[in-house]
């Protein structure tokens, strides 16, 4: 067991500038337990699908880039792999909220699955991620990723 002497051995350090909440733990571990719950039709949801759904989280732009994306309007989006997502998984994972499988697509434990009905059952707890995420969640699909990719792919290509 360790003794800490918080007088000596902790020092807290008030920071000028507070972190905002969509870069807390905290949150981000709730948001993507909320996407994995709400983005399964079967089998686990991928990274490239839970960074795209992360980033429609964060603002209304990038909310707007992912609607078109899923209406057909626009091809032109770019997935953003945010390090704080990442950060957020891995911890998930350590946490044994998320399961990592074969397939290397992530899903919920048991676990996870209790924290996500917390979330859901309190009326005003992260509203704006489940209006969105009930809406659209299943609409971009593993099948369409691909096909960004391979437009990735050929615009790529064209470009040289």
């Amino acid at each position: 067991m360790l003794d800490i002497n918080y007088e000596n051995d902790v020092d807290f350090t008030q920071r000028p500038n507070p972190i905002p909440y969509n870069y807390r733990l905290s949150y981000k571990v709730s948001q993507i337990c909320l996407i994995l719950k709400l983005s399964v039709a079967r089998g686990g949801v991928s990274m490239t699908k839970i960074q795209m759904l992360a980033s429609a989280l964060l603002s209304e732009k990038e909310d707007k880039q992912l609607v078109n994306l899923i209406k057909g309007s626009s091809w032109n989006y770019v997935v953003r792999y945010d390090p704080t997502v990442i950060r957020a998984l891995k911890y998930a994972m350590f946490d044994n909220l998320v399961i990592q499988q074969g397939n290397e697509k992530y899903r919920l434990s048991d676990k996870g699955q209790a924290f996500v009905r917390k979330i859901q059952h309190d009326e005003n707890l992260m509203t704006r991620e489940k209006n969105f995420l009930n809406t659209y969640s299943l609409k971009v699909t593993e099948d369409m990723i691909n096909m960004l990719m391979v437009q990735w792919r050929y615009d790529d290509a064209s470009d040289k």
